[in-house]
């Protein structure tokens, strides 16, 4: 999507015409998921008045680098009423997490 469509999405915000503005922003991201559409999106959710977000937390035990998908994840679940918020572990320490009492897990 370009940058005519981000226009469109912040007129329709600034109009209050909120659920134009969310169906374009599931256009917009089904049409090019990536880090840079997910930024917009999270960035614009916040400002959509009247939406009902259940909350979900979620932690995220890795081996590996993780951090470029959160975005793309927390965009996703937000279009769709989902506030995401996440802890990642430290890298590779999985193991360490889940078994120490004193774990952020």
């Amino acid at each position: 999507m370009n940058e005519t469509t981000r226009q469109t999405i912040d007129c329709e915000i600034a109009s209050g015409r909120y659920n134009s503005a969310l169906a374009q922003l599931k256009k917009l991201y089904s049409a090019s998921p990536n880090l840079g559409s997910a930024q917009f999106v999270l960035d614009r959710i916040p400002r959509i008045e009247g939406r009902d977000a259940a909350s979900c937390r979620v932690a995220i035990l890795r081996s590996f680098t993780v951090e470029p998908v959160v975005p793309l994840m927390r965009a996703s679940a937000g279009l769709y009423g989902v506030d995401v918020t996440s802890w990642c572990g430290g890298f590779n320490s999985y193991a360490q997490e889940m078994l120490a009492a004193d774990s952020a897990l």
